[in-house]
């Protein structure tokens, strides 16, 4: 087994807006001279590793290095104008991230992964020294796909408590505060409630003013950093009205209530 210092990566230096397929990599590396493709893994735009050359194998990617390294290629590195950009997919970062962290043979330590609905949610997470790794739904949604883990197919799992209609409102404006009412029933009408569904600059500058003052015109604030809350978020690619409508006919679906 050869002893592997270096793990080089690298990209195919071709647009974004074309398929460049592990078999164009082989018929590139040949037509210079190489014997075959000169790398070990090649990452396609959906997500999808390739395998190459042999781990054993010394590869041709990195000259003056090739003897101890390993070569990884991600498809892409152009956009559709020809200029050097990071054009990865959220589907390449992912196996990306997966590929190399199995070759250098995973920490023995757990690592802690923060889970989030949206990208709205990084800089929570990023403020917590115990989160090593910070994902969105559609980031997990891509490392089942780039397993090849089909979710329909999976067992049943079932839980130890069944959650409220109510608790289920959250990604919309309102929703969590709705929640919190419908849990205090009759208690919820001495409760004065604030809501932020727009991280402006004029909604910035209340919850400052709140913050310095030490006084608000409510005991509860909910802030949604989204207009419209979660279900208009950056990762949602919907408007307001049919996110709302959407989300309405989910939670009608539920019959558990407060």
């Amino acid at each position: 087994m050869r002893k592997i210092s270096l793990i080089v990566i690298h990209c195919s230096a071709t647009r974004a807006d074309r398929d460049f397929t592990a078999k164009d990599v082989d018929t590139a590396h040949r037509f210079r001279g190489f014997s075959c493709w000169g790398y070990h893994y090649y990452i396609r735009k959906s997500g999808q590793i390739e395998p190459m050359r042999d781990e054993d194998t010394v590869g041709a990617h990195a000259r003056g290095f090739n003897a101890i390294s390993l070569g990884v290629c991600y498809e892409g590195g152009l956009d559709e104008d020809g200029k050097a950009a990071d054009t990865r997919t959220s589907r390449q970062k992912e196996s990306l991230h997966r590929l190399v962290r199995e070759l250098l043979q995973r920490y023995p330590d757990a690592k802690v992964v923060f889970i989030g609905p949206c990208v709205a949610k990084r800089k929570e997470a990023q403020r917590d020294e115990a989160v090593d790794f910070i994902m969105t739904f559609e980031e997990v949604a891509s490392v089942l796909a780039g397993l090849d883990i089909q979710m329909e197919q999976a067992k049943p799992y079932s839980m130890s408590f069944t959650s409220v209609r109510e608790a289920h409102g959250f990604a919309q404006a309102g929703g969590v505060m709705g929640a919190v009412k419908a849990y205090l029933k009759e208690e919820a009408d001495k409760i004065n409630a604030v809501q932020v569904a727009n991280l402006d600059k004029k909604a910035i500058g209340a919850l400052r003013a709140y913050a310095k003052s030490g006084k608000a015109p409510g005991q509860f604030i909910e802030v949604m950093a989204c207009e419209g809350g979660c279900i208009t978020g950056p990762c949602s690619h919907n408007e307001i009205t049919a996110g709302k409508r959407q989300l309405t006919q989910e939670l009608a679906k539920r019959k558990e209530t407060y």
